[in-house]
């Protein structure tokens, strides 16, 4: 919640450079919302405990700013705010099915030396673990590979809304825009 009113907290009155400051703590509430999903999806019932006072606080107090440019960073943060829990939702059946494998291999593993007298047996119960194994394995390669694209959508649209911002930016703002580009060039390099 305390994240969500930021933008009441920190924008100064009458400083003309409102929608440029709204637009920065807006990138940083919807940063917060696609990484506490990450954080809290293991128990996915905290999910909508943190995201929804934030999300709540900050559309309230962009709301309460006049014009069209602070009701379309509201919107940006409902839509954040949806696909966050949408993401910790995905992620956490990602972590049960490998909390489920794991447990599965466990199981797989006292079983093979429960019956490790008769090679035959060995056999079969090796050729299951090895099976679960290449799977976990997928499924843990196919987490890596949908936990990574889901991270770089939300990089990948604050870069188009920087990039449209861009063009339309003079004087004083388009510094501010270079700084937010060479921000967003350093937020895809960390995810690379």
């Amino acid at each position: 919640a305390a994240i969500g009113v930021a933008p009441l907290l920190l924008v100064p009155s009458a400083s003309g450079h409102e929608t440029e400051i709204l637009l920065t703590i807006s990138l940083l509430v919807y940063v917060v919302a696609v990484g506490s999903t990450q954080k809290f999806s293991a128990y996915r019932p905290v999910v909508p405990i943190v995201l929804g006072p934030m999300v709540l606080a900050y559309v309230a107090s962009m709301l309460w700013f006049p014009g069209i440019a602070p009701k379309v960073l509201a919107l940006g943060g409902v839509v954040a705010g949806l696909w966050s829990h949408r993401m910790a939702a995905s992620f956490n059946r990602s972590i049960v099915q490998s909390m489920e494998l794991s447990i599965r291999n466990e199981n797989l593993v006292a079983a093979l030396e429960a019956h490790g007298a008769r090679l035959r047996e060995q056999t079969a119960i090796a050729e299951d673990a090895r099976r679960a194994a290449e799977h976990a394995e997928r499924a843990k390669t196919r987490f890596l590979a949908a936990a990574s694209h889901d991270l770089r959508q939300p990089m990948h649209a604050i870069s188009l809304l920087v990039g449209a911002l861009h063009p339309r930016s003079s004087g004083p703002e388009r510094e501010i825009m270079a700084r937010l580009e060479r921000s967003v060039d350093a937020m895809d390099g960390l995810f690379s």
